[in-house]
């Protein structure tokens, strides 16, 4: 099975909001300025702990649908459909959203906002 950007968008966009990291609406507001400096202010630090819930859900999602979430990068998408990701942008936010937060996760300086924020990029932008 393979999965387009449209349908991981999706399926991310909802693991967020079902795993506790925002609501709907905090989603829908946060979608239109998805920095760092937004999520930091527009979520709680019990919301941005149910991070990992949603990073399980993705790897999860991603296992499911061809991918591999311990090896994604902006050059190399297991599953994807058209193959790996074409042009600067695109590669940058599956880097930042998935290589970047795998990378960063296992260290104590770990920010959470930042892994949100990336993971609102690439939703906002594929």
């Amino acid at each position: 099975m393979a999965f387009t950007d449209a349908q991981l968008n999706a399926a991310m966009a909802a693991a967020l909001v079902a795993d506790g990291v925002m609501t709907a609406a905090e989603q829908a507001t946060l979608l239109a300025d998805p920095t760092e400096n937004t999520v930091r202010d527009g979520l709680t630090a019990a919301q941005l702990g149910n991070f990992n819930t949603y990073w399980a859900t993705m790897t999860t999602w991603l296992t499911n649908n061809g991918g591999d979430i311990t090896t994604i990068t902006g050059t190399n998408v297991q599953g994807r459909t058209g193959g790996n990701p074409a042009g600067m942008a695109l590669k940058s936010l599956y880097n930042d959203a998935f290589r970047d937060v795998r990378t960063a996760m296992p260290n104590p300086g770990f920010s959470q906002v930042k892994a949100v924020s990336a993971q609102l990029r690439f939703i906002a932008n594929t």
